[in-house]
């Protein structure tokens, strides 16, 4: 059986992965401006996108790195029309800002 996320969802999903490989060489990590660590972890069934939704909508989930401690601090959700609903502040002026230039 194949991902039954949308087309939408996943291309929203995949431009996010790109920006965060050109900016630090992962799909899933990025340094806030502060210096915080990040990084947002795939569902239990480990596809890439997180696990499935009967509506294809992607929810993924995000922690934060502190004293080499991870910490939930959150999460990613991106609507089956691709629109991002969902995610952390640090996360946002990063795509916005590789996404402007």
């Amino acid at each position: 059986m194949g991902w039954s996320a949308t087309k939408q969802a996943c291309e929203t999903m995949d431009s996010i992965t790109k920006v965060l490989e050109q900016e630090f060489e992962t799909q899933n990590g990025w340094i806030a401006e502060d210096g915080s660590r990040y990084f947002w972890e795939r569902g239990a069934d480990f596809t890439l996108k997180g696990r499935e939704h009967p509506d294809g909508h992607i929810s993924v989930s995000v922690y934060r790195v502190v004293s080499n401690q991870c910490h939930r601090i959150g999460s990613i959700y991106i609507d089956p029309n691709g629109v991002i609903l969902r995610w952390p502040a640090s996360l946002k002026r990063i795509f916005e800002r590789r996404t402007r230039s």
